[in-house]
């Protein structure tokens, strides 16, 4: 059987339509949106159950293979035992297939195939009835303040610009006004031919409100859907799921952020290790993946794909800055699996945690559109806020979401004495502020350097007062000064 179609659109579109029958800141210098709060009140959650997709499997082939020999042996397997091919999965060395009782039986006996585990249904990490979903507006206004109280606003100097963000959930509704002009049509991901912006289950599109568009923290940013769910019920395919993050790391534009408001804990004997693999493959592929913690009370690193320290993992804090805890209802997973909290009603769970950081996340790749999934996460965690949430963190970092770039500083390593045979060489750094930054060196406030770092030669006879100025792309600066003593009785090479 022939691997799904892709089609090709002009310029910056991919179209790409699975079915599992193989058928077919440039905002001005802030922005504020005011709003009146009111909090709905919390409904039960998710009960998480192991369930399988019927008659769809994952099939992981012996060898390291090549692309080109792995989609060969592929189609030559499922040929073989008159399976159908649903997708080559290059993250797992393997395939997405399905298979009636015999094929499953002969796919199984072939000594080319290592493993064929059953399509696993992955719930998502909902903890409220969505039709009483709330305006995600009062928890964003937590993100862009250090201290309480609330401010009755949402403040923002960047919007995601250029930036594309997917959904990997149930799909985007494009009639909902609060994302409609931010959906970009053209370039998707759906299974079993199901509408992708038309969803009968409304997570992905709350989820998306919670990221992007008119009522989300990156006003301007681009959204997408990757449909993934098998029916109405919030039911994920594992499967889907793993060809949506390898669809999205080989095919899309940059920069790209992906939200997974789903997962599991793990079980006695696995993880979900094929998603875990696939989320792996996209961020070596430059896409940030920011990822729900768990909503059960318990240790985020016993959560898949939730564990994973390279994926930015959310845990949902309250608006009076506590680790969410609602007895009887649910409770934000905690530990050193967390990278840091963002807040939610309580009718969110860490579902609508997740797209509030993944929203941020389009903001820093505005400003810096090359940096990689490790930069980003670094980048989120030091520009959080310390030490303000509650003490039920359970060995979680006290990090809170904060969205609004760091002040701009600067600062000089180098020596503080040079001798009369120095050579010697200063270096600028600089944090925060925002994009492009100019360098400028001042030498007894003669500007001496453009660049990030000043040196001298030998022959320096007195000392002087050096002094670092950076300017980034608002006009802030930021100095650093140092005093380099001249030290005339020490005839070596002293630059210390």
């Amino acid at each position: 059987m022939s691997t799904p179609p892709r089609i090709a659109l002009a310029l910056r579109t991919v179209l790409l339509q699975l079915t599992l029958s193989i058928a077919s800141y440039g905002c001005a210098e802030r922005s504020v949106d005011r709003y009146a709060p009111s909090e709905p009140t919390a409904r039960l959650q998710n009960v998480e159950t192991v369930r399988y997709v019927p008659n769809q499997y994952l099939v992981r082939f012996t060898g390291h293979l090549t692309r080109s020999a792995r989609d060969q042996v592929a189609r030559r397997a499922l040929g073989d035992v008159k399976g159908k091919l649903l997708a080559v999965l290059h993250s797992i060395n393997g395939a997405w297939v399905e298979l009636d009782a015999e094929s499953l039986r002969l796919l199984r006996a072939r000594t080319d195939v290592v493993s064929v585990q059953p399509d696993e249904v992955v719930p998502i990490l909902s903890a409220y009835d969505s039709s009483i979903a709330p305006s995600p507006r009062w928890t964003l206004d937590r993100v862009d303040q250090r201290d309480l109280p609330l401010q009755g606003s949402y403040q923002f100097n960047k919007r995601g610009l250029g930036v594309h963000v997917w959904i990997v959930d149930t799909g985007l509704d494009i009639t909902d006004p609060d994302i409609a002009a931010n959906v970009d049509q053209s370039t998707y991901m759906t299974i079993n031919g199901l509408n992708p912006f038309a969803p009968c289950d409304p997570h992905g599109t709350d989820v998306a409100k919670a990221a992007v568009g008119r009522v989300g923290v990156a006003r301007g940013a681009t959204l997408h859907a990757a449909r993934v769910d098998t029916d109405c019920s919030g039911s994920l395919s594992n499967g889907a799921i793993i060809f949506a993050l390898e669809y999205i790391a080989d095919n899309t534009l940059r920069p790209a952020v992906v939200n997974l408001s789903l997962g599991r804990r793990c079980s006695l004997f696995t993880c979900l290790f094929t998603v875990e693999s696939a989320a792996e493959y996209a961020q070596s592929k430059g896409v940030t993946v920011v990822v729900s913690a768990g909503n059960d009370g318990g240790d985020a690193c016993d959560q898949s794909p939730a564990r994973l320290q390279s994926l930015i993992t959310v845990g949902a804090s309250t608006l009076s800055d506590a680790r969410a805890d609602y007895p009887g209802l649910w409770a934000s997973n905690w530990g050193a699996c967390v990278d840091l909290f963002a807040p939610v009603f309580p009718s969110g769970g860490t579902s609508a945690a997740a797209p509030v950081v993944a929203g941020a996340a389009a903001l820093f790749l505005e400003m810096f559109p090359t940096a990689s999934p490790a930069t980003v996460q670094a980048n989120l965690v030091a520009n959080a806020t310390v030490g303000r949430l509650g003490p039920n963190l359970a060995g979680s970092p006290n990090r809170l979401l904060y969205t609004m770039q760091r002040t701009l500083t600067a600062a000089i390593s180098g020596a503080s004495h040079i001798g009369p045979f120095t050579s010697c060489a200063w270096y600028g750094s600089h944090d925060g502020g925002y994009p492009p930054y100019v360098y400028k060196w001042y030498r007894d406030q003669v500007l001496v350097g453009q660049s990030t770092s000043y040196s001298i030669e030998a022959g320096e006879s007195a000392g002087f007062a050096l002094e670092l100025r950076v300017e980034d792309g608002r006009g802030n600066i930021a100095s650093s000064a140092r005093a380099v003593a001249f030290d005339s009785n020490n005839g070596g090479f002293v630059c210390q």
